[in-house]
Formats: structure tokens, C-alpha cells, sequence
């Protein structure tokens, strides 16, 4: 299980790969917001490979699985509140 906050703009990321060493190929992810922000979520396969979104802006709390990507990031889009994500293995 890790753990990642971000308050207020700006974004916070994984510094090393999440493995999958399970063999699912899911990622289950839960967000929870304190405050007012929008916060979006993105993923990718390598540390140079640009960032893509897996879920658009929002501002309610998430649970939910996503296919297996090794590196993942939380950004906060507007607001000053916090956004805490935990990332976990199924």
C-alpha cells in the first residue's frame, strides 16, 4: 500500500514503478478530497513517457480499479484543499 497527498495546486507522483506482482493487471486506487479541489488522475508505462489521464478532473471521492500501469500521479487542478490518494494490489 503507498500513500500520496498533494495540497492545493500542483501534483505529486510515484518515484519508483508499482509492480503488479500479483499478476491481475489491476491498480486499485481510492481518493479521498479535504477541503475544496479538483484533482485528476494520470498514469504511465515509463518515467520518460508523457503523462496520460486515467480519470478527468473531479472533486468527489474515488474507489476504483484501473489496468496496471507502473508509475501514477495525483494532481490537483484548482482549489486549495487536499487530495490523499492510496494506491494498493487486488
Amino acid at each position: 500500500m503507498m500513500k500520496f497527498q498533494q495540497t492545493g495546486v500542483g501534483a505529486v507522483e510515484t518515484r519508483a514503478a508499482i509492480r503488479d506482482t500479483k499478476g491481475k493487471g489491476l491498480l486499485p486506487v481510492q481518493v479521498s478530497v479535504t477541503g475544496a479541489c479538483t484533482y485528476r488522475l494520470q498514469g504511465r508505462i515509463s518515467p520518460d513517457a508523457p503523462w496520460i489521464t486515467l480519470k478527468d478532473a473531479q472533486a468527489d471521492p474515488l474507489l476504483e480499479a484501473f489496468s496496471w500501469v507502473p508509475y501514477m500521479r495525483l494532481e490537483i487542478t484548482s482549489g486549495d484543499g487536499t487530495a490523499t490518494m492510496w494506491i494498493g494490489e487486488e
